[in-house]
């Protein structure tokens, strides 16, 4: 009787979790805080990193503007989990600057994998006889979830090249320090029609910026509306434990570049930093 209730109880939290994405992240995801007395912390989170979940729900292109350190990659790697996890067949790409950077990548989703409660997923090595759920393995660039019914749900993660965006199908794309990016034009024009399905096909772009590069264009583009993006910035005080005087220190610290580090507006975040002519 109190395994069966047990159960029960697992199916109950199971779908109000594949409900709700912000609830899922809520209550059962775990980002690193290097700062924290445990590495492991609950994702809270603040308000603005809420809303651009709630962006994330409802729109196929989003391009996300940000200061420095604000959660942002967590957040798309949460919300990727979230889909990986409750949708067998799903497919999520993520392309980042190096190939440290991709598997750094890799390793902060199965860092979120790792800690979700294990009636919901385990890793395949420790799931243990009597697990039924879905369960994930992992190598230095990829993670394959294998769901109940023997679909699985993938995780890849790649370094820029100009032919990167011709290698994969995918559900989501995940541009990461996008503006950093080398042959982001050239990836992206063959990236867009891999997702480009009447049925779906998702691209979550972020990144701090830098002046000329791909990412600021397409963030001016839409701002105007021309492409179809969905623009949303985060400034510096995303982050609610920054305060006044920290800003005034980080001003101080980095004279000729704060505005594109920690910008309060999308003007600063475009503005001209050390060495523009």
């Amino acid at each position: 009787m109190l395994t069966t209730k047990a159960a029960a109880a697992a199916e109950l939290k199971w779908r109000k979790a594949k409900k709700s994405c912000i609830n899922f992240i809520r209550k059962y995801v775990y980002i690193e805080d290097r700062d924290a007395p445990e590495l492991a912390v609950p994702f809270a989170l603040w308000p603005k990193q809420a809303k651009v979940i709630e962006a994330f729900l409802v729109n196929r292109l989003t391009i996300l503007l940000k200061s420095r350190q604000l959660g942002a990659t967590w957040g798309s790697l949460a919300y990727a989990a979230w889909r990986l996890v409750f949708t067998p067949g799903y497919s999520v790409v993520a392309l980042s600057k190096r190939e440290d950077d991709a598997k750094e990548l890799t390793r902060r989703m199965a860092f979120i994998l790792r800690y979700l409660p294990r009636w919901m997923i385990r890793e395949k090595k420790t799931a243990g006889k009597n697990f039924s759920g879905p369960v994930w393995e992992a190598t230095s660039l990829s993670i394959v979830i294998t769901h109940t019914d023997g679909e699985q749900s993938t995780f890849t993660a790649m370094s820029s090249a100009p032919d990167s965006g011709r290698s994969f199908t995918s559900s989501l794309v995940i541009l990461d320090e996008w503006a950093f990016q080398s042959y982001a034009e050239e990836i992206w024009a063959a990236a867009y029609p891999t997702v480009n399905r009447p049925t779906g096909g998702q691209v979550i772009g972020l990144s701090t910026n830098k002046r000329g590069s791909f990412f600021e264009s397409l963030w001016k583009g839409a701002v105007k509306g021309e492409n179809g993006f969905t623009p949303i910035f985060l400034p510096w005080w995303t982050d609610p434990r920054r305060t006044k005087e920290w800003y005034e220190a980080s001003k101080k610290a980095l004279p000729h570049s704060y505005l594109q580090e920690y910008p309060a507006t999308p003007e600063e975040a475009l503005s001209a930093g050390e060495g523009t002519a």
